[in-house]
């Protein structure tokens, strides 16, 4: 990422590089007043709404409890809810998740996360990440055919909750092992903040089944249990 991107604010870097591309989109979203150092939910883009905009610089715990994507969301967080910080891979309203996976948009795809990566690695810090779109891992490093930002991970301490596994952040996967597209040079195993903390992260799928599909109660998280890992993870040197 160019260094003249780092001195716009978060959106207008997003919009810079959209823009360059000439990607066809409707708005940027991005939550405000992240909480530092404690959850990131993470999805994949947000949803095409009424009004792209409408969104844009509101902290997560204030977004609307009656939209059909956030109430699930905030009621799976409401016992944590002033600990989550928000972001997606690619925040930009767009016309379907397949379109932006075109080939064609690999490079505006790899600039969109480097400034994402950027913004997690040295903004929100989090020591537990929850993924809640089902193409996560493709993007942070468990797919070994494209590992993109190329996180390494190692098992949990804590044990699978209910079917839904829980990775550690030990590292990056050594270069020769990368069919990477993202520049990390920036960020290494001795700058790397997710590094540092060892951030925990839970690859949850079942908090919105696919449309025609319905996961079984027993693979749903609770929102106590969110909480009481929470409060483990807390409890960690």
């Amino acid at each position: 990422m160019e260094e003249y991107l780092l001195q716009k604010p978060l959106i207008e870097r997003y919009q810079t590089i959209v823009e360059k591309f000439n990607y066809p989109y409707k708005g940027i979203f991005c939550p405000a007043n992240n909480p530092c150092g404690k959850i990131l939910f993470v999805g994949y883009n947000p949803s095409l709404g009424k009004d792209p905009n409408s969104n844009c610089d509101i902290p997560f715990k204030d977004l609307p409890d009656n939209d059909d994507f956030w109430a699930p969301v905030k009621q799976f967080a409401k016992n944590v809810i002033n600990d989550v910080a928000y972001i997606d891979l690619f925040p930009i309203h767009s016309s379907s998740q397949p379109y932006l996976e075109e080939p064609k948009y690999n490079d505006l795809r790899t600039e969109l996360l480097e400034i994402t990566q950027h913004e997690i690695e040295t903004i929100i810090k989090p020591k537990l990440i929850v993924f809640l779109n089902r193409s996560a891992d493709y993007y942070w490093g468990l797919n070994d055919k494209a590992l993109w930002m190329g996180y390494d991970f190692q098992n949990s301490e804590f044990e699978n909750l209910r079917g839904n596994h829980i990775y550690k952040i030990c590292g990056y996967k050594a270069s020769s092992e990368r069919n990477i597209r993202i520049n990390i040079e920036r960020f290494s195993e001795d700058s790397s903040q997710l590094v540092a903390n060892k951030t925990h992260v839970l690859f949850y799928r079942q908090l919105k089944a696919p449309r025609g599909k319905q996961y079984s109660i027993e693979s749903v998280i609770t929102p106590n249990e969110l909480e009481e890992l929470w409060n483990k993870i807390k409890q960690l040197p």
